[in-house]
């Protein structure tokens, strides 16, 4: 049974152009004859689908590696770069993308092979300060109605997997799909180019939480009214509003519903994306089947997906409409139950990559974790309720809030940052000229940034919290006059 889906799954019509090319067959060949065990194998495939794809097609892929060569070969020059050189190099080696063009003119392009591109937009090229410093690159659309489009070419990071995940979610839309429930998942393209790099969409007019906290100020995590004020900044109009409210109702359902059976972690406000109609999508997927990260022993991923109490402010429109919440809870148990009828066509997927070397799906236990997200044995009374239990308790997990807090301040500007700390901000000086003592100081997390913070909540006497951040150096300042006026005593290094 397995070997004949398996066979269904794997059929490639080499007369359909797009198919081929989506796979990048040709250059994942290439790469796989590295292994010693199948290499004839793969030297047989390679030749086959040479033979059968012609000269035409053969010249198309020819095209498209030697794009992704250079942009390979881009990415690198940028990352050894020092910092306030990086985006010069990126000026100068953009020359090389555009003498590409001109000997080229026209290219497919392989992320989507229905686009074609002609060119590139090099006022719009840059690059992220993340680690894996990925490219982002802006291509000029080779239809003169169309718009510009601009990917980000990443290396360093094994892609392969997020491409596994993006295809499983849309694997789950489409059962959704099929039963007239649309979810309003915006799932972007993908796709693994060679080892440790790639190609990924990037979804127009799209921001992150991140970002969207981050004008809220530093405590913006912590508020209940960031999204909901977010989307009212961007939908004046009530029938705008009205829509975004829908869109971010059924995409955010979806979202929990398919993170939690995948078991996607490293979940936070950088991970989490929306756009101003209202979707909302997850981005990297580099931790997934339950593989949280720690931090001193403790699983930093403590929700069993994120649905905090500011999307569900924005869903009640501020408390106003209790009974979106219901409806928001029936929804995603709906969902969750129509996935749950195809678990087995879900863990077959999963099973036939079992040996594909993905560094988190290698053992029939990362099987059963699925397995026991998906529940086949309840019937939909059950699942409904030990899924409303996975929302409560998402709902009140405030680790959650506090990862994205630590997050938002690790995204401060670096210009801000690096400028010496100040030693109270704006909105300590109104409180702290009066007459109080400090009761308790705790050490929330660290920046690190280009000047290391860390950000602490202080508890006065009046029961009253604040935020402050300090620096090291100002923490052993504090310790030396500590010292001075309790020689006495002796304090802790």
């Amino acid at each position: 049974m397995l070997c004949e889906q398996t066979a269904r799954h794997t059929e490639v019509d080499m007369g359909k152009l797009q198919n081929a090319k989506r796979l990048h067959a040709p250059r994942l060949l290439r790469e796989a004859q590295a292994e010693d065990c199948f290499k004839s194998w793969y030297q047989k495939l390679l030749a086959a689908l040479q033979f059968c794809a012609g000269e035409a097609l053969n010249n198309e892929l020819s095209k498209e590696q030697k794009l992704v060569k250079l942009l390979g070969d881009i990415g690198e020059k940028v990352k050894s770069a020092s910092d306030h050189q990086r985006q010069d190099v990126l000026k100068k080696e953009i020359v090389n993308l555009e003498e590409f063009f001109k000997d080229i003119k026209t290219c497919h392009l392989p992320l989507n092979p229905a686009l074609c591109i002609k060119g590139i937009d090099r006022d719009a090229c840059s690059y992220f300060t993340s680690n894996a410093l990925p490219l982002k690159i802006t291509f000029i659309n080779a239809d003169p109605m169309g718009e510009n489009i601009s990917v980000i070419f990443k290396a360093g990071d094994d892609l392969r997997q997020d491409m596994l995940v993006l295809q499983i979610i849309q694997v789950m839309d489409n059962i959704w799909l099929q039963e007239g429930l649309d979810m309003q998942m915006i799932i972007y393209r993908c796709l693994s180019t060679g080892k440790a790099q790639g190609l990924i969409e990037m979804v127009p007019d799209a921001v992150t939480l991140a970002k969207i906290h981050l004008h809220s100020g530093l405590i913006g995590p912590l508020k209940e009214n960031t999204i909901k004020k977010w989307f009212s900044q961007h939908n004046h109009l009530k029938e705008d509003y009205e829509k975004a409210l829908r869109n971010f109702f059924y995409s955010c359902a979806g979202w929990c519903v398919v993170t939690f059976i995948l078991g996607v972690c490293d979940r936070h406000n950088d991970n989490i994306m929306l756009t101003k109609s209202g979707h909302m999508f997850h981005i990297d997927f580099g931790k997934f089947l339950g593989h949280a990260q720690t931090f001193g022993g403790i699983k930093r991923d403590r929700a069993p997906f994120i649905f905090t109490s500011e999307m569900e402010y924005f869903i009640t429109e501020g408390g106003k409409n209790t009974q979106h919440f219901q409806d928001f809870v029936e929804l995603c148990c709906r969902a969750y139950n129509i996935v749950r009828k195809r678990s087995q066509l879900i863990l077959s997927l999963l099973e036939m990559m079992l040996h594909a070397g993905l560094p988190e799906l290698s053992r029939t236990e990362d099987l059963k974790y699925v397995y026991n997200n998906l529940r086949p044995q309840d019937t939909d009374l059950e699942a409904t309720s030990h899924f409303t239990k996975k929302i409560k308790e998402s709902l009140e997990c405030f680790p959650v809030k506090l990862n994205n807090l630590i997050h938002t301040l690790a995204q401060m500007p670096a210009v801000s940052l690096a400028k010496p700390a100040p030693q109270t901000l704006p909105w300590e000086s109104r409180i702290l000229h009066k007459t109080r003592t400090i009761q308790r100081v705790t050490i929330l997390g660290l920046s690190k940034t280009h000047s290391n913070l860390y950000l602490m909540e202080v508890t006065l006497s009046d029961n009253r919290k604040i935020l402050t951040r300090k620096s090291f150096e100002q923490f052993s300042r504090l310790h030396s006059q500590i010292q001075k006026q309790f020689s006495s005593l002796t304090l802790p290094e």
